[in-house]
C-alpha cells in the first residue's frame, strides 16, 4: 500500500473538472446515473475485500440521495454475499460494476470512479487501500475473521486426514481425533480461541447453550445452537450467526455440508443464541 494518498476532495482529474452534478455510466451505456458531487470526489480509495480484489475499482462515496438512476434501471443487476448487507450493482449487459450500498455505512453508496464521464482513474495517482478483510463491521467479532479464513476446508478422503481439521480439535474433548468425527463445535471453539476467547472445549454442539450469555435477539457473529433430529435429544449443531429471514437462519460454521461454509437451516430449529460473557 502506498503512503502517497489522494487528497480528501478532488475537483479536477487530469483535465476533467468534476461537476456538481456529474454523469456516470457503464461501458455499454445501458446504465446511466447522475451523481451529486458538490465537493468533488471525496475519499477515493481501494479495498482489499474478496469482492474488491477481483473488480479492482477505485471507489468514492455519496449519500443515498446523491445518486439518481437516469437510464437502465431495468438492466441493473444486484449481487449480495456474506452478511448480505452490502448491495452491489452492475450492468446486466456489459457486466461493469457501477455502485453499491455500503455495508460499513448503509446510508451511503460507493460508486466506481472509473465510470464517471471523462475521468481516467489512473490520473488520480496513488489512493489509500482500506482493510476489507477485517471489515469495520467485524472488529467486535474477530472470531468471524478467523472463521472466514477457513472457508473451504474439507476432510480428506478415506485413508487420509486433514491436519487442519485435527487442529480444530486441540484442547477439546476430542483432541487427537481425525477429521471423520463431527467437528462443528470444535471449529467454533478454535475460532474463538484465535480471538483470545475461551470456548467450551467440548465436541457437543449443545454445550454452547451453557456458555457465555444468552441473547434475546441474534447479532452477527453470535454463537447459534440448533437441534438435530429431535429437539429433546443431545444432538445438535452450532455455528456463527450471519442472518435470518422468516424461514431460515444462515450460519457460518464447520462441518456444514462437510466443509467450512455458510449454510441455511430451518429457523424453527434454533435453540438459542449466545455471546461471550461480559460483552453482551
Amino acid at each position: 500500500m502506498s503512503n502517497v494518498h489522494a487528497p480528501r476532495s478532488v475537483r479536477l482529474v487530469g483535465a476533467t473538472p468534476i461537476q456538481p452534478s456529474h454523469r456516470l455510466s457503464c461501458h455499454c451505456g445501458a446504465v446511466v446515473l447522475r451523481l451529486s458531487l458538490p465537493e468533488g470526489i471525496q475519499d477515493a480509495r481501494r479495498c482489499d475485500c474478496s469482492m474488491c480484489r477481483r473488480r479492482g475499482a477505485i471507489v468514492a462515496s455519496v449519500p443515498l440521495d446523491g445518486i439518481t438512476v437516469e437510464q437502465g434501471a431495468d438492466v441493473l443487476r444486484e449481487y449480495r454475499f456474506n452478511t448480505h448487507t452490502a448491495r452491489h450493482f452492475f450492468c446486466g449487459v456489459c457486466g461493469i460494476y457501477t455502485h453499491h450500498q455500503r455495508r460499513s455505512n448503509p446510508q451511503q453508496y460507493g460508486y466506481n470512479v472509473g465510470c464517471l464521464e471523462g475521468v481516467n482513474p489512473f490520473e488520480l495517482g496513488d489512493v489509500p487501500t482500506n482493510d476489507g478483510v477485517l471489515h469495520p463491521a467485524d472488529r467486535h467479532t474477530p472470531w468471524l475473521h478467523a472463521a472466514r479464513a477457513e472457508l473451504g476446508v474439507v476432510p480428506h478422503g478415506p485413508g487420509s486426514c486433514n491436519p487442519r481439521i485435527t487442529a480444530y480439535h486441540h484442547g477439546t474433548s476430542i483432541h487427537g481425533y481425525d477429521d471423520k468425527c463431527n467437528w462443528c463445535s470444535t471449529f467454533v471453539h478454535w475460532c474463538l480461541g484465535q480471538a483470545g476467547v475461551q470456548g467450551t472445549a467440548s465436541a457437543l454442539a449443545r454445550s454452547w447453550l451453557a456458555w457465555g450469555e444468552p441473547l434475546e435477539a441474534p447479532r452477527p457473529g453470535c454463537i447459534t445452537v440448533l437441534w438435530r433430529e429431535d429437539p429433546n435429544s443431545w444432538q445438535g449443531h452450532v455455528g456463527f450467526y450471519v442472518r435470518h429471514d422468516d424461514e431460515h437462519v444462515w450460519l457460518l460454521g464447520g462441518n456444514q455440508q462437510g466443509t467450512v461454509r455458510e449454510w441455511a437451516y430451518p429457523l424453527n430449529t434454533v435453540l438459542g443464541h449466545r455471546w461471550p460473557s461480559g460483552s453482551a
